[in-house]
Order: structure tokens, then sequence, then C-alpha cells
């Protein structure tokens, strides 16, 4: 969705979701969203709601959409931002998605990652502030890797555990709530690891 080509530099997101939606996807990692608290944009909500399963767009179909899918509707899992900021930052804090914020390798809460009641799950988000060893591995542009931080980082560990669920489990009648309700809830509380701490 990201596109030098364009202005802003930004491409459309919501068509890229009705796109991934139309070709059968079930499974969605968003490592990206807006940093102004409250901010949205309505297609890109009405794009959500159409991959997860619970509205039709004009031009398309959502029977022949579900048809293609190995469960019924979609997960999206949206990355909380990395202002380290409490308020409602979209498309994350929308309530139909799995808002995923980032921890470091101390089981606390990142110092960047953005935060509210809305957020679902932390995961390994990585820290650089002490060098390369709190980062997560990740690729980088020129064929290379690279260490890095962010609840970018985070998202995709959540998403990867319910694409690999869904790809050994997954079939049309398999409702895409269930899989979000085991990912939301087969975890470890992360405050049992912070009993303790100050902050």
């Amino acid at each position: 969705v990201f596109d030098s080509r364009s202005g802003s530099g930004e491409g459309d997101f919501a068509a890229a979701i009705v796109y991934a939606a139309n070709r059968g996807a079930s499974i969605a990692n968003c490592s990206w969203g807006w940093a102004t608290d409250g901010y949205y944009e309505q297609d890109v909500l009405d794009a959500i709601d159409y991959f997860i399963g619970t509205k039709a767009t004009n031009e398309n179909d959502i029977a022949s959409v579900k048809a293609q899918r190995n469960l019924t509707g979609g997960v999206m899992f949206f990355a909380t931002g990395n202002d380290g900021a409490f308020g409602n930052f979209y498309p994350a804090c929308y309530e139909p998605v799995v808002a995923v914020g980032s921890m470091t390798n101390d089981y606390t809460v990142a110092s960047y990652s953005n935060h509210g009641t809305w957020v679902d799950i932390v995961a390994p988000g990585g820290l650089l502030d002490y060098g390369n060893a709190g980062g997560v591995l990740s690729t980088l542009p020129n064929n290379e890797y690279g260490f890095n931080e962010g609840t970018s980082m985070a998202t995709p560990h959540v998403t990867g555990i319910a694409a690999l669920v869904v790809s050994m489990h997954g079939n049309e009648t398999m409702p895409a709530e269930t899989i979000r309700q085991q990912i939301i809830t087969s975890v470890n509380d992360l405050y049992v690891y912070n009993e303790g701490k100050e902050g």
C-alpha cells in the first residue's frame, strides 16, 4: 500500500484491503496506521468490514468472496503505532480488528508502543536502546537483513501464528471469530510478569 509514486507516500489502503479479500485472503497483517488520535478514513473502515465479512461493497458480492476462503470471514491484525501515546489510534483501535502492541525481551510494554483499553495483545517488537541484541531481525531493502523495533515488528508475530493455524485447520465452515478469540485468549498475562516492578 505504500507507493512512492503518490504524493503522500501512501497508496489506497481501502482498495488494497478489498483486493486481498477478493482474492481469498483470510488473514491480513497491517503494520501501518494513523498517528493522529481519533483520525480515520471511513472507506478504510468499510474495507475492513468487507474483509472480515460483515459488509459488502457496491461492486462486489460478499458471497463470492466467502466461497474462496478457508474461513467464514477474515481476521485483520493492526499495529498500534509507535508514538508511546495514549489515545484512539486507527485502524488498530477499530473494534473488529486485533490491535497488536509491542513488548520488549523483558516482558514489559515497549515505551514507544501506543496504548489504550483497545489494545488486544502484545508481542515481541524489540527495543534498540541498548543495541541490536534487543531488536527484531527483519528483512530490509536490497536483499539485506537488519534489526528493527516497533509495533510493525510485533504484529507479524501474531499474524503469523493465526496464518499457521488457518493453514493447518482452516476450512470454509470455520468462523473467523474462532481464530480471533483463540489468538487473544491463548496468551500469558503480561501483568503477571511485571508484578512488583515500578511503573
